[in-house]
C-alpha cells in the first residue's frame, strides 16, 4: 500500500480548491506510479492499490473519503467494474474513472449501472490530470448514479 500526498507547504495549482483525495487502482505498477506522480504533482492527496482488495483494505483503513477512484477495468482478483460497484454502494467513493487499454467497447461491456467516465491507455499525465478535473468538476445533480441504502464496504 502506497500514500502520497502533497507537502502542506506546496502551493495548490489552479483549479484544485481544496485538497481532494484520488484512488488508483491498477495492476501495473507503471501505470500506477505515472498516475500516482501526475495527480500528486497537480495537487491531490493519492492513494494507491495493485489490486482491489488492496484498496477496499486502504479504505477500511479509515484514510478518509475518496473524491474519486481510478479504477483499471481488467485486474487480477477483481475487476475495476466490481470495485467501482463495492465503494459506490458503501459510499467509500463518489465519482470514478475506469480505464482501459481496451477500446470503449470493453467499457461498454463491463457491465454495471454506475455513471462513470472512460480513459483509454495510453495516455498522457496531462491528459489524466485533465480528465480527473473533468470528473470532479460534475456537479451531482448532472450525475445519473442508483440511489441505494448505506452499506459497509465489503466483498463477497
Amino acid at each position: 500500500m502506497t500514500e502520497t500526498s502533497m507537502p502542506l507547504s506546496r502551493k495548490q495549482p489552479a483549479g484544485v480548491h481544496k485538497l481532494q483525495t484520488i484512488l488508483v487502482v491498477d495492476d501495473d505498477t507503471v501505470i500506477r506510479k505515472l498516475c500516482t506522480a501526475a495527480l500528486k504533482g497537480a495537487g491531490y492527496k493519492v492513494f494507491s492499490a495493485e489490486d482491489g482488495l488492496q484498496a477496499i483494505e486502504i479504505c477500511l483503513a479509515g484514510r478518509g473519503p475518496v473524491d474519486l477512484a481510478l479504477l483499471d477495468i481488467k485486474m487480477p482478483k477483481m475487476t475495476g467494474r466490481r470495485l467501482l460497484d463495492c465503494l459506490a454502494s458503501s459510499r467509500t467513493a463518489t465519482r470514478f474513472i475506469l480505464m482501459s487499454g481496451y477500446d470503449e467497447d470493453a467499457f461498454a461491456d463491463a457491465g454495471s449501472n454506475r455513471s462513470c467516465s472512460f480513459l483509454r491507455k495510453p495516455f498522457t499525465p496531462h491528459a489524466l490530470v485533465e480528465a480527473v478535473r473533468r470528473e470532479l468538476s460534475i456537479s451531482a445533480p448532472q450525475r445519473t448514479r442508483h440511489t441505494e441504502p448505506e452499506t459497509t464496504l465489503s466483498v463477497e
